[in-house]
């Protein structure tokens, strides 16, 4: 898998994300907590798939077997509280900012799960490269200007599409053969 394609799936987690957390928030019977609750279980179980496609992808990169990291044991609560948070600000209409939250998200752990897969693995040649979306903001244009080490990732803006992928620190290496 190139970057570009682990990018446009990982983009592909978030877009149907998004969608289905829309389609339930909207149409669904359920108010207040129970919705809440119902919209971060779903999105808990596709940050889990943005882990284990973020997991397979470094353990590919590095030819080792992956992981298999898994959620926080608090995601579920964790999204469930900001979901709450959004339908019960009643200043502000909900669906905008459950669209971030279920755009959001899945990209965010991906991210983290790339960052832990190289920390895990203790991978000290390889750095995180930031992969741009195709409509980047100046943020991410900067972010992209240089490499990272899994513990140094920068946080990205709400609604990021950008993902991160290893790459190989050619300066590491050409230390270590000398």
């Amino acid at each position: 898998m190139t970057p570009e394609e682990y990018r446009k799936a990982q983009t592909s987690l978030s877009d149907r994300a998004e969608s289905v957390a829309l389609a339930v928030a909207a149409s669904s019977p359920l108010a207040g907590i129970t919705l809440a609750t119902q919209l971060g279980t779903f999105l808990a179980t596709v940050n889990a798939s943005a882990r284990m496609l973020a997991d397979a992808y470094v353990a590919s990169f590095l030819r080792l077997p992956p992981l298999g990291l898994s959620v926080p044991n608090n995601e579920v609560d964790r999204l469930t509280a900001a979901f709450a948070g959004v339908l019960e600000d009643s200043r502000a209409v909900p669906l905008p900012r459950i669209s971030r939250i279920a755009r959001s998200e899945p990209t965010n752990s991906g991210r983290e799960a790339t960052a832990k897969a190289l920390t895990t693995h203790k991978a000290p040649t390889v750095r995180l490269r930031w992969v741009l979306d195709p409509d980047p903001c100046d943020f991410c244009i900067s972010l992209a200007q240089k490499t990272y080490l899994p513990d140094e990732l920068p946080q990205s803006h709400p609604n990021c599409e950008c993902t991160v992928v290893p790459t190989v620190d050619s300066t590491v290496n050409k230390e270590s053969r000398t």
